[in-house]
């Protein structure tokens, strides 16, 4: 299938990248050229496969200024070859990180321990047990926080915020702070991190004064960011294709919703009592309640049965939960399923969460993760499995297809030595938390999402990392 590592799995086909005229485009489903997937650039224009550049990569010859024919400077990269020499840009930060392709489960004692984890677009962050926000990655749109880089490739910490209670990260990031304050940063095109602001990216933190009241959870997609305050619903950023929105009360839901999550342009959340609702988007059912058109209220998501929702994730355009049904503990997941991310073997988008995925039903389901086009859920004693997009090892660490089928049984790069406490995936890439704080990463770093050296994208690149970060 295509590579979903850059912004591609972010949104559906649109029109084809083709001259004469510069096209700009925001997506690489955007670039196509001849029957030739390209991809979107952080530069907003197309570029095509050609080996004659170092990065794989050429710019349309309709591209402006001096982009126009040139090859793509990646990450590390100068006039179009590679330096993985330059493991890291100067982010002021001494950290370090073990990388294994055998298995090896050591862990220096000067690693800090992590107890949260969530992967960004082309970047991950990670908080310490002391509260503290670690990233690595592309930081092109400044979601790390100053200095602003093209890419940080070991795990640094980020300046200016903390101690955390929580946080949340896509191509901007939102944290908040132990006294309270809602703090955002990072990309702001579409005024997901303050829409008075027209600057595109806001590298600083700011505090976010706009949600009256105390903020219960707090979800950050690519195009908006939302809060739930008290017993209200606010979002700001783009909302149903109109960018730029103030914080607006979302209606539909008039209680505190304790967990949340966004994706390209929908999100969901759940109530105490285990109810599951989504807003936004619905062009790939990925609200869950069958209606197919985007709304701008909160509507509840619509199980065949009575039930409670345990833990709930939000891909690019799908989501998944653990049912507790009358089956006992079971996977569903509804949405997009271009590439079997659902899981369920339609060859359509699932507009309800009505079946369990494959034989995920029954089990001891705990961490859950929707990544941009792939799941994962922990299975306790039956270990993890993962479905939807493979291309780059992103939902089995050892790629053998492009995609998966159906839940695979994924055999883990490292070994487990405590409970697993958390799954994240990113835009392609997967990272596993265990309850000692260890971290591990597998899939693309073309960016050093993973957390260290080598960089790469490709089938036979796919890196697995035990991270450690060094304070």
């Amino acid at each position: 299938m295509g590579r979903y590592w850059a912004l591609a799995a972010l949104v559906g086909a649109a029109a084809a990248c083709i001259g004469p005229q510069p096209f700009a485009c925001t997506d690489d489903a955007q670039c196509r050229l001849d029957g030739i997937d390209g991809w979107c650039e952080p530069e907003r224009f197309c570029s095509y496969p050609d080996d004659e550049c170092g990065s794989n990569r050429r710019f349309e010859s309709e591209a402006p200024g001096d982009l126009g024919g040139e090859c793509v400077d990646m990450p590390g990269t100068s006039d179009g070859e590679t330096d993985e020499s330059t493991s890291q840009t100067d982010a002021g930060s001494e950290s370090g990180s073990d990388v294994s392709d055998s298995g090896d489960t050591s862990i220096s004692d000067e690693c800090v321990p992590f107890d949260m984890v969530r992967g960004g677009v082309r970047h991950t962050c990670a908080r310490d047990v002391e509260g503290n926000l670690w990233c690595w990655g592309e930081n092109l749109f400044g979601q790390q926080g100053p200095p602003r880089t093209n890419f940080i490739v070991e795990p640094t910490r980020v300046q200016g915020v903390g101690p955390i209670v929580a946080f949340d990260t896509s191509d901007h990031t939102c944290a908040i702070e132990e006294g309270g304050d809602l703090l955002c940063w990072g990309r702001n095109e579409n005024g997901q991190v303050d829409p008075t602001d027209e600057l595109p990216v806001l590298e600083d933190p700011l505090v976010i004064a706009d949600v009256p009241g105390e903020v219960n959870s707090f979800a950050t997609g690519l195009e908006t960011t939302c809060a739930s305050v008290d017993s209200e619903l606010y979002c700001w950023g783009q909302i149903l294709g109109m960018p730029g929105i103030e914080a607006t009360a979302i209606p539909g839901i008039a209680e505190p919703l304790v967990a949340m999550q966004a994706g390209r342009a929908h999100a969901c959340g759940l109530t105490e009592d285990g109810r599951a609702w989504c807003w936004g988007d619905d062009d790939a059912g990925q609200l869950g309640d069958g209606g197919g058109v985007g709304n701008g209220e909160a509507v509840p998501v619509e199980f065949i049965e009575d039930g409670v929702v345990h833990a709930l994730d939000v891909g690019s355009d799908h989501a998944c939960a653990v049912f507790d049904g009358d089956d006992g503990l079971q996977v569903r997941c509804w949405g997009d399923n271009s590439v079997n991310q659902t899981g369920l073997l339609l060859g359509a988008p699932v507009p309800f969460p009505h079946t369990p995925v494959g034989n995920l039903i029954g089990g001891q389901y705990g961490p859950l993760t929707a990544g941009i086009a792939h799941s994962c859920v922990w299975a306790g004693d039956e270990g993890m499995f993962c479905w939807g997009d493979n291309s780059v090892g992103q939902s089995q660490w050892d790629p053998t297809i492009d995609w998966l089928d159906g839940p695979n049984a994924v055999a883990l790069p490292f070994e487990t030595s405590s409970e697993v406490a958390m799954l994240s995936g990113g835009g392609a890439h997967t990272c596993l938390l265990q309850t000692d704080g260890t971290l591990d990463c597998w899939g693309c770093n073309t960016w050093g999402q993973l957390g260290a050296e080598p960089r790469g994208c490709e089938p036979d690149d796919v890196v697995t990392v035990r991270v450690c970060a060094r304070g």
